[in-house]
C-alpha cells in the first residue's frame, strides 16, 4: 500500500515540511496569490469575497477549518483507491496543514483523524504546523468588499442547501417558522449548481418579504495530471467534511450560537448497506447521526459554540414531504436528488441533468412522492413502472431495486436484522427509535418498488 502525503502550502514563503527519507508519495499543492491556497485549480477568493460582502467575520481558527477541509477534499478525490490501496478501497493518507494555532489543532488531531476514518473508510494522519508567514491572515475582518450584498438582517440559521428535495424542504420549513436562513451550497461542477439557483429563486418568489441570501461555495480540486498523480477517484466520501466546514464559517461569522441546519431524511442519513457486498462507496456517511455528533464534538474542542442539527433525523422522506409547510411548492420547484444526474444517455433519454429514476436516491424520492400523494414534475429519464417495462438485474438500472428487495427479505427473515445493521454503522443511542424510523422508510420504498418489474 502506497502512503500518500498532501503538502498544503500558504503564501509565497511557505516551502512545506522536509520529508526527506519519509515513505510517502508526495503531492505538493502550492499557493498562488492571497487566497489561492490550493494552486491554480482551487482558491477561496470567491468565498472570502462573499464573506466580505455579507460582513461575516469567522475568525482565523474557523478559516483554518475551511483550509483543512479543502485539503481533505483535494486528497480524497485525487488519490485513486485502485492505484493507492491494497484492497482497492482503504488508503493511507497524510496531510501537512499550516494553521494559526498549532497547539489548539494538535489537541483535536485524534478526533479529526477518527472523524475522517469514519467518513471515508481510510487511515488518516494529520500533521499541523505553523504558517510560515505569521502576518498572513485568512479571515476577511479587515478587508473591504468590492460590493456589499446587503444582509438587511442577521440570519437566524445557516441551512446547508444542495439543490435536493430535503434541503429545499428544510429551507421552506424554516421560513414558514419565521426563521430566515442563510443558504449555503457547495458545488464543483454544473451538475447541481443550476438546481441550487432554481430552488433559491423559488423561495424568493414564495417568501417575497424575506431577504434570502445564498452563499455559493464553489471549490474544485486541481486536475490529477497537474499534480502528477495516477488515476482518479470519484467516490468523494470526504466531501461532506468540506460542506460542513462551509456551513460553519458562515455560522461563526453570523454569531457564536448560530446553528447549521443539516436537512436530511433519516433513511438516507443512516444509509445502511442494502446487501452484504454494498460497503464502501455504496454506503456513504455524509449526514450519519454519529458523524454529526463527532463534528459537534470538534466544534466544542475548537472553542466554537455553533452546532450542527438535523431536524429530520427521525422522519422519512415521505413524511418530510407530506408534513412540509408547503408540500406543493416542494414538489414542483425542480429539486435534484439523483446520485448521477448527468449520465450521458441523451440520445435515448434526453439532454441535460435529469433523474435517472433507478438509483437509491431516486427510488427513495419516488417512494416519498407516492407516500405524499404528489406528482414529481422534475426532469427525469423515464418511468420505471409499467406493465411492459422491465429492469434488468444484470445492469445498473435494476441493481438498486434488487438491493432494496434483498434488505426487505432480510428484515422479513430476521426480526433483529435492522437493529444489528444500525449498530454496525456507529455507536448510537436510542437504537429503537432509529429502527422504527428505518422500518417506516423501508415500508415507503417497498410500496413503490412492488410496482417495478425485474428480469
Amino acid at each position: 500500500m502506497n502512503k500518500v502525503a498532501l503538502i498544503f502550502k500558504i503564501g509565497p514563503t511557505d516551502n512545506g515540511p522536509d520529508l526527506t527519507g519519509q515513505p510517502f508519495d508526495r503531492i505538493d499543492v502550492a499557493s498562488f496569490g492571497d487566497y489561492h491556497f490550493l494552486g491554480s485549480g482551487i482558491n477561496i477568493n470567491g468565498l472570502v469575497e462573499q464573506l466580505k460582502k455579507m460582513h461575516l467575520h469567522p475568525g482565523e481558527d474557523t478559516m483554518d477549518l475551511l483550509m483543512l477541509a479543502s485539503a481533505v477534499f483535494t486528497i480524497d478525490i485525487t488519490v485513486s483507491r485502485f492505484h493507492y490501496s491494497q484492497d482497492s478501497w482503504t488508503r493511507e493518507l497524510s496531510l501537512f496543514v499550516p494553521v494559526k494555532n498549532v497547539e489548539l489543532w494538535n489537541s483535536q488531531k485524534e478526533l479529526i483523524q477518527r472523524i475522517l476514518q469514519f467518513l471515508t473508510g481510510d487511515f488518516w494522519s494529520i500533521y499541523f504546523r505553523d504558517r510560515s508567514d505569521p502576518e498572513f491572515t485568512l479571515s476577511p475582518n479587515k478587508l473591504y468588499a468590492k460590493r456589499h450584498i446587503g444582509l438587511t438582517h442577521k440570519p437566524d440559521d445557516v441551512c446547508l442547501f444542495s439543490g435536493g428535495l430535503d434541503s429545499f424542504i428544510g429551507a421552506i420549513d424554516l421560513l414558514s417558522d419565521n426563521r430566515v436562513p442563510l443558504l449555503v451550497g457547495h458545488y464543483k461542477s454544473a451538475d447541481v449548481s443550476p438546481f441550487q439557483r432554481i430552488c433559491h429563486e423559488a423561495l424568493k418568489v414564495h417568501f417575497p418579504f424575506a431577504n434570502i441570501i445564498r452563499f455559493k461555495g464553489y471549490i474544485r480540486a486541481p486536475k490529477n495530471k497537474a499534480l502528477g498523480v495516477r488515476g482518479e477517484e470519484k467516490t468523494e466520501r470526504g466531501r461532506s467534511f468540506l460542506f460542513f466546514a462551509l456551513g460553519i464559517i458562515c455560522a461563526a461569522g453570523i454569531g457564536s450560537n448560530t446553528r447549521v441546519i443539516v436537512p436530511e431524511n433519516g433513511l438516507i442519513s443512516l444509509n445502511l448497506p442494502l446487501t452484504l457486498n454494498r460497503q464502501g462507496a455504496y454506503s456513504t456517511r455524509t449526514t450519519h447521526p454519529y458523524y454529526i455528533q463527532l463534528m459537534n464534538q470538534l466544534l466544542t474542542g475548537l472553542g466554537l459554540t455553533n452546532s450542527f442539527y438535523n431536524p429530520y433525523q427521525f422522519k422519512t422522506k415521505g413524511e418530510m414531504l407530506s408534513k412540509c409547510a408547503y408540500p406543493t411548492l416542494a414538489a414542483t420547484s425542480g429539486t435534484m436528488s439523483c446520485s448521477h444526474p448527468a449520465t450521458r444517455r441523451s440520445s435515448t433519454t434526453g439532454y441535460g441533468n435529469r433523474h435517472c429514476m433507478h438509483c437509491v436516491p431516486c427510488l427513495i424520492r419516488s417512494a416519498a412522492f407516492q407516500k405524499a400523494g404528489l406528482v414529481d414534475t422534475s426532469p427525469n429519464r423515464g418511468t420505471i413502472i409499467g406493465s411492459t417495462i422491465f429492469l434488468s438485474t444484470k445492469k445498473s438500472e435494476g441493481a438498486d431495486t434488487m438491493a432494496f428487495k434483498y434488505m426487505l427479505e432480510m428484515r422479513k427473515r430476521k426480526p433483529n436484522y435492522i437493529a444489528s445493521a444500525i449498530r454496525l454503522t456507529g455507536p448510537l443511542k436510542n437504537v429503537a427509535d432509529y429502527v422504527d424510523l428505518y422500518n417506516r422508510g423501508l415500508d415507503e420504498v417497498e410500496a413503490y418498488i412492488s410496482q417495478v418489474n425485474l428480469k
